[in-house]
């Protein structure tokens, strides 16, 4: 075992690192007889990747980490891989304890020359897939969209006679806009597709306004029929007063006014 300070090496630079690795890196490294020298350094990567959340919450994301030189070419240094893809994948397994939002599906390995710059570089892409867990976002969010849709349905038992329904389906159609807010707060902007579950939202929340929208017309509609209703027997009211003094003027040869 030899200090690390006494050595040089050629760093490799991961293209999408927006971090600088925060873990102490190891003072030592290892010489063997046959000239090799085995030097390891665990550290803790904080990388971009671009997500695809069509499909959420019901996504699989494949994320690529590409370790290269930053200005040696492929004649002065070529990365070599120890580990095949299925390796890679059960070794990391066994290391990740604990999953939490994301389920860790595999790794796949690839060795690649790329032109950068007018000069070959000597590429490692490791491409890793995760698939969401999907549950917490249907109990949480989903379910409850549904159930709103199922009150406001239910509100066609209540009398359109009182204002009741009408303030129902107005509360229920602005629970569905909070969760719609929550739901735009948990979406990243990088998909250039809608995803599907806005799209739902969307339908649900459009069903429910046209309910409201319904029940506002029926509404109006009662409410101009008890009005016709109500003029034709205050004109009926009329005309049979009418009748009654015509009668009693004719019988009694009396004028009678009334104030």
């Amino acid at each position: 075992m030899f200090p690390y300070s006494l050595y040089f090496f050629h760093y490799l630079l991961v293209d999408t690192q927006t971090e600088k690795d925060k873990a102490p890196p190891s003072p030592y490294l290892k010489i063997c007889n046959d000239g090799v020298i085995e030097y390891k350094n665990d550290q803790v990567l904080v990388s971009t990747c671009r997500m695809q959340v069509y499909k959420f919450p019901f996504d699989t994301q494949s994320c690529n980490l590409t370790f290269k030189s930053i200005v040696h070419p492929v004649e002065e240094m070529k990365i070599k891989v120890f580990l095949k893809s299925d390796q890679a994948t059960v070794w990391s397994l066994d290391l990740m304890k604990i999953q939490y939002e994301w389920l860790y599906m595999g790794q796949t390995v690839t060795i690649k020359t790329v032109d950068t710059f007018g000069f070959n570089q000597s590429l490692a892409v490791f491409t890793i897939t995760m698939k969401r867990r999907s549950i917490l976002y249907i109990v949480n969010f989903m379910l409850p969209v549904l159930f709103f849709l199922c009150l406001d349905l239910a509100s066609f038992l209540i009398s359109d006679s009182g204002g009741e329904k009408l303030s129902f389906k107005v509360t229920v159609l602005l629970a569905v806009t909070v969760m719609q807010l929550i739901l735009n707060n948990i979406l990243p902007s990088s998909s250039d597709k809608a995803p599907l579950i806005a799209v739902y939202c969307i339908g649900i929340f459009s069903m429910m306004l046209l309910s409201l929208l319904e029940t506002i017309v029926v509404m109006y509609l009662m409410e101009k029929d008890s009005e016709d209703k109500r003029g034709d027997r205050d004109q009926s009211l009329s005309e049979y007063c009418g009748d009654k003094q015509g009668k009693v003027k004719h019988c009694f040869g009396v004028e009678i006014k009334i104030r």
